[in-house]
């Protein structure tokens, strides 16, 4: 089991759309914290976005610590299920 802490700070632009900063940091193992330099983290600038039922969160952002890919894009489509 990994324990990872995820934050992130947002700026409402409209009703729809909003931009921010999100934080991926990896903590370790649940009995065995591992050291900060080895675990993974990520920083990246989002951009979310509500089209109707459907929401949109692109970002672009940073890996540090190790083993990590440092420059990282991500799309995520939040798709309504009822």
């Amino acid at each position: 089991m990994d324990i990872q802490l995820a934050t992130k700070a947002a700026y409402r632009l409209d009703e729809a759309t909003q931009v921010g900063v999100e934080s991926y940091n990896g903590l370790g193992g649940g009995r065995a914290f591992g050291r900060l330099g080895q675990a993974d983290h990520q920083t990246y600038l989002v951009l979310d976005r509500s089209l109707g039922k459907w929401d949109l969160n692109l970002g672009v952002g940073y890996g540090y610590g190790a083993p990590e890919d440092r420059w990282i894009v991500k799309a995520v489509v939040g798709v309504p299920i009822s």
